[in-house]
């Protein structure tokens, strides 16, 4: 059923190396394109003229990188630096261990008011006027928008005040029924990066009993996750 189709294309790339001294990592890369009719299990959006639903789908993210970090510090018995006395036994057993991930971001869906179609089951998307396609500007947090948001202004013939503009389906020709020109999930909105930490040590008590110390940090470089931006075309935030 067309309706219900969907692919993925990826290539994945993955690297594990243990080096010298107790330090190890792995790496890992996606770069993926998720392409549908309909997203997860919501409906399709257009009955009308069915191939208009095919798009990215809303978890699509082109990029996606992580990296973990392991080092077993070097102190203690076994190790290479005290390996014996008091700062042998306090230093040695620890080990550091990072995940650092990076992604691009989420696709942003411009979807508009159906009313005017009169055709019930069916969504809409907004207009967008101007060369070049929607500019985006990469800002974040408030008053800072991601795309360039201007909202068009017509003349008496229906034409665009300024290029680069965007408007309901229908409004530069006043009750005509058409559906917007922007298809689903055109542009991408704000990626994020993250990086946790992990600190631990592991004491043995007796042969099969053993006791661990650990010190978690989540988000341990305070980096804020943007989610999209508003794409209500009627509303201030837009």
């Amino acid at each position: 059923l067309v309706g219900y189709s969907s692919s993925y294309n990826g290539l994945q790339v993955k690297l594990d190396k243990r080096f010298s001294g107790g330090f190890g990592m792995t790496t890992a890369y996606t770069s993926s394109t998720s392409l549908g009719h309909q997203s997860e299990d919501a409906g399709i959006d257009f009955y009308i003229n069915a191939k208009r639903n095919w798009r990215r789908l809303d978890f699509d993210r082109t990029h996606v990188f992580a990296q973990s970090y392991l080092w077993e510090l070097p102190f203690g018995k076994g190790r290479k630096y005290l390996q014996s006395g008091a700062a042998g036994w306090i230093l040695g057993g620890w080990q550091i261990n990072g995940v650092l991930q990076i992604s691009s971001g989420a696709p942003i869906d411009f979807s508009a008011s159906s009313a005017i179609l009169n055709a019930p089951g069916n969504n809409n998307t907004l207009n967008y006027f101007g060369p070049g396609g929607i500019q985006i500007l990469h800002g974040t947090g408030p008053g800072n928008p991601w795309f360039k948001n201007t909202k068009c202004n017509f003349t008496s013939s229906g034409t665009p005040v300024t290029a680069g503009c965007f408007a309901q389906a229908g409004a530069e020709n006043v009750g005509v029924a058409e559906f917007g020109n922007l298809s689903k999930n055109v542009i991408s909105g704000p990626g994020f990066w993250n990086v946790d930490a992990s600190l631990f040590r592991t004491f043995d008590i007796k042969e099969h009993f053993h006791l661990q110390i650990r010190a978690n940090a989540t988000s341990i470089m305070n980096t804020p996750q943007w989610g999209n931006p508003s794409t209500d075309i009627t509303s201030a935030n837009f």
